[in-house]
């Protein structure tokens, strides 16, 4: 349901969204592109963010049945009060959240949204107003839902997106009749609601033989039809719409996923989508209560053509027409809100995959969560309510550290499942303390459904888990955000969850256990895939969009790249092509980055080694892959990582004034030998790195980490870490942490 008199933002989604209001003119910066968590404010007073790297477009509205949808690489966020109107009163790009942030119209660049108003508009804009202030957006939320009510239409003149000045142009209207197609057949859809009245339907008709032919169409009795039309050629089609039900005195709506996945159009012909039909979607917990929990629900479907390819929205994040809902629970005040979807009968063209998804969460971020994934290939079955047992839970225990002098200690926790052909950032999440806590997962398909949980610190650069695949009762520990922050010595992932807000042709994630070799070189051309900021958590690894590096290459002592030549003099170290030569040579590549985090927290690395293209090929595991050509073999540059492992507390700090033991491990990177005869020393800085003391050797043990001690001073704030290490064959690396940990007084 949706509850307009209540935005409370009481609860979040994997990625926090709280409603909140801007300023009266229309002023806008030069276009953007989109940052981590870039925030929108949509003409009906709901917050987007907008992640991209996120996978997914995430809402949180408080308390409501959201629509959301990719088309033509731009997503679509809908809330339930605007569905009767689109392609009537309002234009559908007032919901293009990806081009409303290329546009420069996110919250941080205007107080605004610019539109065009005929005369007759909607009250709250005025006749040809050019601007609805976002402190004004909520109002005009209420007013359309009021409409709805009323059975009416907002206003006679119709309401569309204005291009703000050096904005990119408008994308086209997804609702204008599609070019290129001969108008064969009239297919007229028909809505019911599940209160047995002309529904409000949000949906789209494909084609199961031509993956390019997709047609988006919205059916309302408030605007004048509650018919969708679609001229469409001879062929077979399959058809997935949202029916909305229209809100009742409290202003609250319900809807069903209602799908008719296969039918011929030889001749004109009319369907109607009933979701009297639908069943419910209700998934508990052993054990676990509902009151005084929050509850997130999510349902979404995977089509397919005959020739495999994805059809209609293809599902990526938290696209395709999948309907959100937020069920909040305090005391029983908002009732329960329950998601609906059609059973479908088994396809015979192309394929029809079903995902349920429900997360819930304590009164505060500190509670832990219980996740269940339920998958169903074949389509949507007759029943869709599960309860998982306890004993099926797999324990998630986190010990999640804050970050240092961190100009924010706004933390949150949530994960990313993958399957073959879809996938999101799914949870409830709120702003969480660190410390300690466990959390639980399910899946009903453990062999398929991949898990990757994902921690939010300071700022929003996300430090992203080992993906793998769960097991009933099995129990999982890992640390988070402990210091200092190192690169990497994990082979990346090849897939990353990334949205299309830029472009980007590709997103989804087919293969997420897919990796490729850190640093390897095939011929004379050396690759990097280096993620310069994880912390002491092997498998821990940070996005390939955060934080760009600055990168200096040498070969025989001679400069041959810098990326102090670029405009910002960084670079992205997540594809950093090295021009080797031939026969045996000496290079040294120094990476120095800064966590935007924390001011003054710097980690440079510089490491020293030898290759020739004779090198032994790389014995690597099937699911790794070499670079540039995945289909030859590649040899292992021989860089040697440190990743520290220090005893600090909560706050990545240690007590002044007393003994200290520094711990790290010196390996190569992952699925390559460690070196050999590694010497280490350890110097300490307690001024920022203006003074250093002498280094002093690191002991290695038996379990292959090298420990000495350190005694900090009484006074000091922050400590500074340089380790340096070198093995039997000449390779080196010298490792530099501006900020490594914290000093606390004996009294803390």
């Amino acid at each position: 349901m949706i509850k307009l008199t209540s935005r409370l933002g009481a609860a979040c989604l994997a990625l926090t969204l709280i409603t909140g209001l801007g300023a009266a003119e229309a002023t806008t910066e030069p276009p953007q592109k989109a940052g981590p968590g870039t925030t929108v404010t949509l003409v009906t007073g709901d917050k987007v963010r907008v992640d991209p790297t996120g996978g997914a477009t995430v809402i949180d509205p408080g308390d409501g049945v959201f629509a959301q949808l990719a088309l033509n690489g731009d997503e679509y966020v809908i809330p339930a009060e605007a569905a009767p109107f689109l392609g009537g009163t309002l234009d559908v790009r007032l919901f293009n959240v990806s081009y409303l942030v290329r546009a420069g119209l996110d919250d941080a660049h205007a107080d605004a949204v610019p539109v065009e108003v005929e005369p007759g508009g909607v009250a709250t804009l005025g006749a040809r107003s050019r601007s609805l202030p976002k402190k004004d957006a909520e109002g005009f939320g209420r007013e359309l839902a009021g409409a709805w009510q009323a059975g009416r239409k907002p206003g006679t003149g119709r309401i569309t997106l204005a291009q703000p000045e050096g904005a990119p142009a408008l994308p086209a209207d997804p609702m204008a009749a599609q070019a290129g197609y001969p108008e064969y057949h009239t297919v007229t859809v028909d809505s019911i609601d599940r209160d047995g009245k002309p529904g409000v339907m949000l949906g789209t008709i494909h084609s199961l033989d031509d993956p390019t032919f997709t047609m988006f169409q919205v059916g309302s009795g408030v605007e004048g039809t509650s018919q969708a039309v679609f001229s469409v050629p001879a062929g077979d089609y399959s058809i997935e719409a949202s029916v909305l039900t229209g809100p009742v005195l409290d202003w609250g709506s319900t809807g069903a996923l209602v799908i008719e996945p296969e039918f011929s159009v030889t001749e004109d012909m009319a369907l109607t989508l009933d979701a009297r039909k639908a069943v419910p979607y209700k998934a508990t917990f052993e054990g676990v209560p509902g009151t005084g929990r929050t509850q997130y629900d999510l349902i979404t479907y995977n089509r397919t053509t005959v020739q495999g390819d994805q059809v209609g929205n293809p599902p990526f994040g938290n696209s395709v027409t999948a309907l959100f809902l937020m069920r909040l629970v305090s005391g029983g005040d908002f009732g329960v809100h329950v998601l609906y979807a059609t059973p479908t009968k088994r396809v015979t063209k192309g394929s029809l995959d079903f995902l349920a998804m429900t997360s819930v969460g304590g009164p505060t971020g500190n509670d832990p969560t219980y996740k269940a994934v339920f998958h169903e290939p074949g389509g949507v079955p007759a029943s869709l309510t599960r309860n998982v047992r306890r004993s099926d839970l797999t324990s998630v225990d986190s010990t999640i550290h804050n970050t240092p002098g961190a100009a924010s200690q706004h933390q949150e926790f949530f994960s990313m499942v993958y399957l073959p052909w879809t996938q999101t950032t799914f949870g409830v999440t709120a702003p969480l303390d660190g410390g300690r806590r466990t959390d639980y997962w399910y899946s009903n398909a453990p062999g398929k459904v991949v898990w990757e949980p994902i921690l939010r610190p300071d700022l929003g650069l996300r430090l992203l888990g080992e993906r793998r695949l769960i097991r009933p009762g099995q129990r999982i520990a890992e640390t988070w955000n402990k210091g200092p922050q190192v690169p990497s010595s994990n082979a990346p992932f090849t897939q990353e969850a990334l949205i299309g807000i830029q472009g980007t042709p590709d997103t989804n994630v087919t293969t997420a256990l897919q990796q490729v070799c850190v640093a390897c070189r095939q011929d004379d051309l050396g690759l990097l895939y280096l993620d310069p900021y994880a912390d002491s958590t092997p498998g821990h690894y940070r996005s390939s969009l955060d934080g760009p590096a600055q990168v200096e290459f040498y070969r025989d002592g001679a400069l041959a790249f810098t990326s102090a030549t670029r405009g910002d003099g960084k670079r992205l170290t997540h594809l950093l092509d090295l021009p080797l030569l031939p026969e045996p040579a000496e290079y040294r590549l120094k990476v120095t980055g800064d966590n935007p985090g924390v001011e003054g927290a710097t980690s440079t690395t510089d490491w020293t080694f030898r290759t020739t293209s004779r090198d032994r090929a790389a014995d690597l595991p099937d699911q790794v892959q070499c670079a540039p050509d995945p289909t030859r073999r590649c040899s292992f540059l021989p860089l040697l990582f440190v990743r520290p492992d220090l005893p600090l507390d909560v706050d990545n700090a240690t007590p002044a004034g007393e003994p200290f033991e520094v711990a790290f491990t010196v390996r190569h990177q992952q699925y390559q030998a460690d070196p050999g005869r590694v010497n280490a020393t350890v110097s300490v800085s307690y001024d920022g790195g203006t003074t250093w003391s002498e280094p002093q050797p690191a002991t290695r043990g038996r379990d292959g980490r090298f420990t000495t001690t350190l005694t900090s001073p009484t006074g000091g704030e922050y400590a500074a870490l340089r380790i340096k290490a070198a093995d039997r064959d000449g390779n080196a690396v010298e490792q530099t942490s501006l900020r490594a940990y914290r000093l606390a007084p004996k009294d803390q």
